[in-house]
């Protein structure tokens, strides 16, 4: 090649790789403009990652914070707010219904809010636990206009009742429910006619709403411890006595009765209603010693009755069950003691033993909830002239009180006691014993509760005189003075806190109560004609009239006019005795 040829070649070459590299420039120079450009276009692109990338390395913190961050914005919206807070919290919203004419409470309404119902109490008033919110108060009630209204159960506590007026469709009847046998209110009672009822607010009181076709209107009456009673409304809107109803207290009455021709034993409401036969006489009963004892809370009751062969058996009788069952019987007579608790006591004389034998006489006791027959104790005897008898028996507070004598030649080596021991027959002791040569009978009385007076005789002409006194035994010569008295027979109730007890003032009966030691005494009532005869629980009292007829009134007595509720007409044997505890003279 020629040198001139090869330089233009070289040339042209440089050329080439100056334009080459100028494009590389060119190239370079673009690829910078467009890097920055993506690099500025990038930066929240990067924040954005980065905030995600903590969002799901935190989410113990992220998601709870979204949360509250959502829910911020939704309680922040009025139309959201209590939607959102109705999810969690719960209030209770409380109504009062009203008659909108009367103003009385509606009782017995249902109220419902959101699903959630209740019926408004005596007062009108319900309260319903509902969430938090904008609702619908209904309140629905047979013969009243059905009541619709917006409510808002807001999240502070609630200040006042919200109140709900609504119009009867029906005559609102005023009616009034009491105890029959005490004259007082009965609160709560329910009084159903038709498809609707109303209750009573404390003073007895309530309004029923009912519709217009007839004047009258069957109903039924009902309150807790009281008998369920069926009476006639009368549809007035102004006070009516025979709107003043009248129920009896729950409880039954056990006596005897001949009506039929027969000694039977009956029971019967408290105010003589509803008498039944409990156990049929056989006809075969003695006419004057046929006896009912009853312990105190009427749990159990003992009969003595003749109902076959020659002798009287003593029968026990469960009144949760009305079952009769045998507590004792054979060829021997019995005479009752009295109740304590669930012991019936008394004595027993046996007609296969001779009067001088060992044996002759015992006393003993039955446990009514067990069937368990314990014999206290047994007299003594040596022959014809030489044997022990029992005198008086008192059954106190959980003891029973007896003396014992001897008959009849005088003997110093046997003794004369007063004696004691509980109903099941632990605690036995004697009190005190004299000797047989030197006294002889032994009398005594109950004069106050717990309290016994002892007359004992003295060969050489003067009685000595003893008290009993809650435990306590003395000498007492100043007892002389009290002991010819007449005195009341202390009749306790169940749980022996309180007494019941007649006595004689100015030519009158008089009816009285007190505590345990009979003090504190008030009078019940003042009646010519009536006598105590016992309780029925804590609140009620029982008295007889002629012996032969069964009244209750309340504890706290008869007031102005008012007079005692007659139970029923009863057979009383020739036998004086009383079925209520301690207290009973033998």
């Amino acid at each position: 090649m020629a040198k001139g040829e090869a330089k233009k070649e070289k040339k042209s070459k440089d050329l080439e790789v100056v334009d080459l590299e100028s494009e590389k420039n060119e190239v370079v120079e673009d690829t910078s403009s467009d890097s920055a450009q993506e690099s500025s276009d990038s930066k929240p692109e990067g924040k954005f990652q980065k905030f995600t990338a903590w969002y799901k390395a935190n989410k113990k913190k992220s998601i709870p914070l979204t949360i509250l961050a959502v829910l911020a914005l939704l309680l922040i919206i009025p139309t959201t707010r209590y939607k959102v807070l109705g999810i969690f919290i719960k209030r209770d919203f409380s109504i009062l219904v009203l008659d909108d004419k009367t103003h009385e409470p509606i009782t017995d309404a249902r109220a419902e809010i959101d699903g959630v119902s209740g019926t408004t109490n005596n007062e009108g008033k319900i309260k319903l636990h509902v969430k938090v919110g904008k609702f619908t108060l209904s309140i629905t009630k047979n013969y009243y206009e059905t009541y619709n209204q917006p409510v808002t159960v807001a999240v502070g506590e609630q200040q006042d009742d919200f109140l709900a007026t609504v119009k009867a469709t029906g005559r609102q009847v005023p009616v009034a429910v009491n105890n029959k046998i005490t004259g007082a209110a009965v609160e709560n009672a329910a009084i159903k006619v038709l498809d609707t009822q109303a209750t009573t607010d404390d003073k007895g009181l309530a309004t029923i709403v009912l519709p217009l076709d007839k004047d009258t209107q069957q109903a039924v009456v009902s309150a807790d411890g009281y008998n369920e009673t069926k009476t006639t409304v009368k549809v007035t809107e102004n006070k009516d006595d025979q709107n003043n109803l009248n129920i009896t207290p729950e409880g039954k009455l056990y006596f005897l009765s001949k009506r039929t021709g027969k000694i039977n034993l009956m029971k019967a409401n408290l105010d003589g209603t509803d008498g039944k036969v409990v156990v049929a006489g056989t006809g075969n009963e003695d006419e004057t010693d046929t006896v009912l004892l009853t312990n105190r809370d009427w749990k159990y009751l003992a009969l003595k009755s003749k109902r076959s062969g020659d002798n009287a058996s003593l029968y026990a009788i469960n009144t949760s069950n009305d079952q009769l069952r045998e507590m004792d019987s054979g060829d021997a007579s019995f005479t009752p003691i009295g109740w304590f608790g669930n012991y019936f006591l008394y004595k027993v004389d046996r007609n296969n033993v001779e009067y001088w034998q060992s044996k002759h006489s015992s006393l003993k006791s039955y446990n009514a909830e067990t069937g368990q027959l314990v014999t206290l104790d047994n007299t003594s005897g040596k022959h014809s002239e030489r044997y022990e008898d029992y005198g008086d028996t008192h059954l106190l507070n959980n003891l029973l009180i007896f003396t014992k004598s001897w008959c009849c030649e005088d003997n110093s080596q046997d003794k004369n006691t007063i004696n004691a021991i509980k109903p099941d027959g632990s605690g036995r002791q004697t009190i005190k014993s004299f000797s047989n040569s030197d006294f002889g009978y032994i009398n005594s009385i109950i004069y106050k509760p717990e309290e016994v007076i002892f007359s004992v005789y003295n060969y050489n002409g003067e009685d000595h005189f003893y008290e009993y006194d809650n435990g306590a035994f003395n000498r007492n010569q100043d007892l002389s003075r009290k002991f010819d008295r007449n005195y009341p027979t202390y009749l306790f109730s169940p749980n022996g806190e309180a007494s019941f007890w007649s006595e004689s003032r100015d030519g009158k009966k008089t009816l009285l109560i007190g505590d345990s030691t009979g003090s504190s005494e008030k009078e019940v009532a003042s009646l010519t004609e009536y006598n105590a005869y016992g309780w029925f629980g804590e609140d009620y009292l029982l008295a007889s009239k002629d012996d032969s007829e069964l009244y209750i009134l309340g504890v706290k007595g008869l007031k102005g006019e008012q007079k005692a509720l007659k139970v029923t007409d009863y057979h009383k044997p020739d036998y004086d005795s009383y079925g209520y505890g301690y207290g009973y003279g033998g």
